[in-house]
């Protein structure tokens, strides 16, 4: 893993409302996608850190630490990026949070912290490897979700080899557990994929009713492009990656794009 950059975007200059290619429909989708990564990235750390005791390869542990600071400084940037938000008149307060995320076991959220970053890379990938997006975003936020996006790449194995290491140790002592523990993951994946598309969808259209944006022929036309599009489709190009979880052979790197 990449380690030690700690980047800081400028939030105090002018920058334009309608980020990505002058479009309410791709600029909201964006801005809901990351409304909720401050609590996110709590969550995946608070459920590591439980398990990190128990962790005795070296580079794993090493991995776990930068991956706690590298999510510790992603909760500051998107903290901001809130506040840049709300300042510009969204209603912050009223967006939709994955609140059900947390379950009551340590290793249901540790699963939650798996399908949480499965996504987030999946998402991350489709942006990142896609010229209509990156490209046509206000080099800000280009910058911004270039850094964000290439960390969550960077890490996209360390919570999975942390679930490994611990099922692995469960099923020396019961054998029994190794088909429990795929269920969980194959349970927790369309539960929590749902649950955090959702959310994303409905903080989607309060952005976009905010701005009076919401019932025109024009936003319905490109928010069906933004899904659909053939080249560059959200759900075209993120549904075979997410579904790549449910494999006998998953490992994050292994189903990472350009992966040799």
């Amino acid at each position: 893993m990449k380690r030690g950059f700690k980047f800081q975007p400028n939030w105090n200059q002018e920058l334009p409302v309608y980020w990505f290619d002058n479009s309410p429909v791709k600029t909201h989708f964006m801005n809901a996608f990351q409304f909720d990564f401050p609590g996110g990235e709590k969550y995946i750390i608070d459920s590591i850190r439980v398990f990190k005791k128990d962790i005795q390869d070296v580079e794993l542990q090493e991995d776990i630490e930068e991956l706690f600071r590298q999510e510790s400084w992603h909760t500051k940037v998107h903290t901001e990026y809130n506040s840049w938000l709300e300042k510009c008149g969204y209603p912050i307060h009223k967006m939709h949070k994955p609140s059900d995320t947390k379950v009551t076991s340590d290793l249901g959220n540790l699963a939650g912290t798996v399908i949480t970053e499965h996504l987030t890379v999946v998402i991350s990938d489709w942006i990142t490897s896609n010229p209509d997006m990156i490209e046509k975003m206000h080099p800000h936020f280009k910058e911004m979700w270039q850094w964000h996006m290439g960390e969550e790449s960077d890490h996209r194995g360390v919570s999975y080899d942390v679930w490994n290491t611990i099922v692995n140790k469960a099923i020396q002592k019961h054998p029994s557990f190794q088909q429990t523990s795929k269920k969980i993951l194959n349970r927790a994946l369309p539960r929590l994929t749902f649950l955090i598309y959702k959310n994303m969808l409905l903080n989607t259209i309060t952005l976009l009713r905010k701005d009076g944006q919401l019932y025109k022929w024009k936003t319905l036309k490109d928010f069906l492009t933004l899904m659909f599009n053939p080249r560059s489709g959200f759900v075209i190009h993120t549904l075979v990656p997410t579904l790549n979880l449910l494999r006998k052979d998953f490992h994050p790197w292994k189903y990472a794009p350009n992966h040799k």
